[in-house]
């Protein structure tokens, strides 16, 4: 009789692994955040960074583990649509995220950092997620309490694949990045602060 109670868990499972596949493709995302140990700029920052206003996608983190927007809130409605019997292509994400903990791109050099003693980690996360047109694509954020820092990386779009990251260190908005550029599968990229850079890899899967 218990086997029945998962049924509906392991037909939302299966479906959504083969939706995941067929939709649309998928990429992996890896993000290494380090911070200068040596300040190099007599620079002083005044201007205050705005968070997104616009509804995000957190990854689970320290302060994400209750949080009813983590992870997979994004799918909801596709698995209230699924349990219903409803239309489940109405209702499925324009955006699709998976985490994933493994850092494999970005290995030698975070271990490079690491090994620095004028840089240090302070961040490494990776997921996997569908890159959607500009209308649909939400920012994920992750907020590293223990380290103070925090991210928000939004993938679309626009005729050609782009990036848009925002993030700051120490808890401080005047020391942050907000960068918006133009991307290519199988590159890595460096959006860079004199007290700190961030470095992300995104594959095709």
């Amino acid at each position: 009789m218990r086997f029945y109670k998962f049924i509906p868990l392991l037909l939302f499972i299966y479906t959504n692994i083969i939706f995941a596949n067929n939709y649309e493709q998928e990429y992996k995302i890896e993000v290494l955040i380090y911070k200068n140990n040596l300040i190099e700029t007599q620079e002083t920052f005044q201007s205050l960074l705005d968070l997104p206003k616009e509804d995000t996608i957190k990854l689970y983190g320290n302060d994400d583990i209750n949080n009813e927007y983590s992870n997979f809130s994004n799918i909801s409605n596709f698995f209230i649509s699924l349990l219903n019997g409803d239309d489940i292509l109405k209702s499925y994400p324009k955006i699709w995220f998976r985490e994933d903990r493994s850092i494999k791109t970005l290995n030698k050099l975070e271990n490079k950092i690491l090994n620095d003693k004028d840089l240090n980690l302070i961040s490494s996360k990776s997921w996997i997620q569908t890159i959607p047109n500009y209308e649909d694509a939400k920012f994920l954020n992750h907020n590293d309490l223990d380290n103070k820092n925090a991210f928000y990386i939004k993938l679309y779009k626009k005729r050609f694949m782009h990036i848009h990251v925002i993030s700051y260190i120490d808890d401080e908005l005047n020391i942050y990045i907000n960068e918006e550029k133009r991307i290519f599968d199988e590159k890595i990229y460096l959006f860079d602060h004199p007290y700190f850079g961030i470095v992300v890899s995104i594959n095709e899967i």
